[in-house]
């Protein structure tokens, strides 16, 4: 974490001419961003520049204030500054309501921004807050997040700031909530923001502390009947064939998803009911659920349909229940794989050509052995339902031998008295 309040404790040069004689002038919450505004005395170019949180920790990035001018990193893409820019120099400014919830009263504070344009970026964002408990119990946190995500906050946080946005709005300029903000740490002796890291140990992350629900207990997992969790979304689809996914990237483009969707459900749905076909044959016991956000079509009489068509704390938490009571979950790349991943035991994930460069970005598994790979599998798009089934098959199938050999107990290097029973056994 970072100071910026009573003074910065960040030195920048100038992106133009590189001099270190700037004017820090002010802060701003922008949204997603944190922006100084920063004046050269050497070249007296007027710039704003990213402070080093989330994203911005990894992909610094200044602008000039009076015309388009862009200063970045070779490295950083479009899809990190876009949205920024256009916000600034096209004047996309949104009004937006900020409720403030107050637990407890501290003189020193550290902002969590955890607002972003995708679901997986602000929840990665808010899982520092654990640490920040553990490591800086005397000063007081801050949460700024989506209204929609306040059941993700954890207990032992001093406020929330919840900004009543969805994540797609994220991407404009929340001139309310600058203001809110300008205000608001006029009454604080010391303001820190967190780095909000964005790659984070998932050993050490507690998710119980966000989701209210353990995770799996693998001693179980041989004990109480398989119960698979089939993750379905209505916007990223499950895509087997070369003309479904050119159909796909046209109708994004075009922005003619809504005149394709029902085809891309119902090929979907075919395909899940298929895979619960071939999975219930192997398993008559095997229970089945799907879940996700929309119902535009009936999905298989196979599986138990608690998907939704909108999203409240109560449907959120039934759903991490029964993340945490599944031997696998299934699904496509995407930031819905998150939560499933970090509270189910193991998981399956159908990955397209275009997400290889975010491979297991979503993935939030805690294993740091062989577990690793036996209870995570990621398998192409183009994967057969029948495919997927047998990965399915090896893992429930294949848990007890696989358990025994990761068992301490099986592992003696000296002379076993017992050795004829337990063979027996």
């Amino acid at each position: 974490m970072f100071q910026i309040k009573p003074h910065i404790s960040l030195e920048l040069h100038c992106p133009n001419c590189n001099s270190l004689n700037i004017s820090q002038l002010s802060i701003h919450c922008a949204g997603i961003q944190f922006l100084i505004d920063c004046r050269c005395q050497t070249c007296e170019l007027d710039f704003f520049h990213t402070l080093p949180t989330g994203h911005a920790l990894l992909f610094p990035l200044a602008f000039a204030k009076k015309s388009p001018q862009l200063f970045l990193p070779s490295k950083t893409g479009d899809w990190y500054y876009q949205y920024l820019l256009d916000a600034y120099y096209q004047s996309r400014f949104l009004a937006c309501k900020i409720q403030k919830i107050t637990y407890q009263q501290f003189d020193k504070v550290l902002i969590i921004n955890c607002l972003d344009y995708l679901f997986g970026h602000s929840f990665l964002r808010l899982l520092n807050v654990e640490q920040h408990l553990k490591t800086t119990p005397e000063i007081g946190i801050v949460v700024i997040i989506p209204a929609t995500m306040a059941w993700l906050v954890p207990q032992g946080v001093a406020e929330v700031w919840l900004v009543e946005v969805n994540f797609a709005q994220c991407r404009y300029w929340l001139k309310d909530l600058d203001s809110f903000f300008q205000t608001q740490i006029q009454q604080y002796e010391a303001v820190y923001l967190s780095y909000a890291f964005v790659q984070l140990d998932w050993t050490k992350v507690n998710i119980e502390l966000f989701t209210r629900t353990p995770r799996f207990d693998l001693t179980k997992f041989a004990q109480i009947p398989p119960h698979i969790t089939l993750i379905i979304r209505e916007d990223r689809f499950w895509l087997r064939t070369q003309w479904e996914k050119l159909l796909f990237r046209i109708s994004i483009r075009l922005g003619w998803q809504k005149y394709f969707k029902t085809l891309f459900c119902y090929q979907q749905n075919r395909r899940f009911h298929r895979l619960a076909q071939l999975l219930q044959r192997q398993n008559p016991d095997l229970k089945i659920k799907a879940v996700g956000l929309g119902k535009s079509l009936k999905i298989s009489p196979l599986l138990e349909d608690q998907r939704a068509t909108h999203l409240d704390t109560k449907t959120e938490l039934d759903w991490c229940q029964m993340y945490s009571q599944s031997h696998l979950v299934v699904g496509v790349h995407g930031s819905n794989m998150l939560i499933p991943t970090a509270l189910s035991a193991g998981f399956i994930e159908l990955l397209s050509e275009e997400r290889i460069i975010n491979f297991a970005e979503d993935i939030a598994l805690p294993y740091q052995d062989r577990k690793l790979y036996f209870f995570g599998r990621f398998l192409p798009e183009t994967a057969s339902p029948r495919l997927v089934a047998q990965h399915i098959a090896a893992i429930l199938q294949g848990f007890r031998l696989f358990d025994l050999c990761l068992n301490d107990d099986y592992h003696r290097f000296v002379i076993d008295e017992n050795l004829p029973e337990k063979y027996r056994e």
